[in-house]
């Protein structure tokens, strides 16, 4: 007879006993994956939350990341101003003014471009720059070339006094530039307003231009004008916006009729005659522009002309052989 056991497996019985468990925790894991994937498709970062308090929480945390950085920049420019002013090379009263007037027109911004720099910040970034590329000339002066150190000491110096705002008056000029191009298309939607003497606000036309141009400058040099009108009034933001663009003989011109009719002067025949320079600048603008491309075609004609003829002169010096040997055969 076989052997008869009365016993059974105490581990595989207890091992069978928590398959139910096991998947219970399967499916707990299934779920739980099923809903952070569709919380991830609908950008719903908390079941607890709503979406609009998470793009608010974001908001928030993107507004104290920006407020760190202009902290840093700000006293990172602080730093470097106070060094640069205290060893005496801050920058002399008569220059201020002219450097604070290029870079607000020009719109040259601290890091992360939250304000414009101020002219003590220019000044010393420049003479900051100037000092860095000074030591690694008289380090090369020292190890290697004396010749080449003393070049990079005074090329550095000068480059650094003098590029830097040679680089914003050209950003300055091509602003100006830019308004003048446009400027004849402003005027002309002042000029009926003003030369019929009415009510309607100079605020306002400046508005429905910015809205209607296409050009950048134009639409901040208008959006410019109308802060000051809105800010000071017709008459006292005349002399502000004239001053700020002072370059610009036109926008001059225009403020002071504009403040000689606020003070109940007669500008029809000076608006006429400024309407008549107008149209007289615009039509040699054109005028210039048609030459410039009547010369360009002439220049282009004139270069396919010498591709021809030396398309011709190869062609023959390739075909002439061929030619020759048939005139001897007949």
């Amino acid at each position: 007879m076989g052997t008869t056991y009365n016993y059974m497996d105490k581990g595989a019985i207890q091992s069978f006993n928590s398959v139910t468990a096991v998947k219970v925790l399967i499916i707990i894991l299934l779920v739980v994956i099923s809903v952070l994937i569709i919380m991830r498709l609908i950008g719903l970062r908390s079941l607890f939350q709503d979406r609009g308090i998470t793009a608010e929480l974001d908001n928030i945390n993107a507004i104290k990341k920006r407020d760190k950085q202009i902290l840093r920049a700000n006293q990172l420019l602080k730093r470097i101003t106070k060094l640069v002013n205290r060893s005496g090379l801050n920058i002399g009263t008569k220059k201020y003014e002219y450097v604070e007037y290029n870079l607000r027109r020009a719109g040259v911004k601290i890091p992360g471009g939250f304000r414009v720099l101020t002219p003590d910040e220019f000044n010393a970034c420049c003479k900051i720059g100037s000092l860095i590329t000074t030591a690694i000339g008289i380090v090369v002066l020292a190890t290697a070339s004396i010749l080449f150190g003393f070049v990079i000491i005074v090329g550095c110096a000068v480059l650094w006094n003098m590029v830097p705002m040679m680089i914003i008056r050209g950003i300055v000029a091509d602003k100006d530039a830019e308004i003048k191009r446009n400027f004849f298309d402003l005027y002309l939607m002042l000029h009926y307003t003003l030369i019929a003497g009415a009510k309607t606000p100079i605020a306002k036309l400046f508005k429905s231009y910015g809205k209607q141009t296409n050009s950048e400058e134009m639409i901040e040099f208008t959006a410019n004008c109308v802060d000051f009108l809105d800010t000071y009034g017709e008459f006292n933001a005349t002399r502000l916006i004239a001053k700020e663009y002072r370059e610009i003989a036109e926008v001059g011109r225009l403020m002071r009729l504009i403040r000689q009719q606020q003070d109940g002067g007669d500008i029809t025949q000076e608006l006429l005659g400024f309407k008549s320079q107008l149209v007289k600048e615009r039509e040699y603008e054109v005028e210039q522009r048609m030459d410039k491309l009547v010369n360009r075609a002439n220049d282009s004609f004139k270069v396919l002309m010498i591709i021809l003829i030396q398309a011709i002169i190869s062609a023959m010096s390739i075909y002439l052989p061929d030619i020759a040997s048939v005139t001897s055969f007949f």
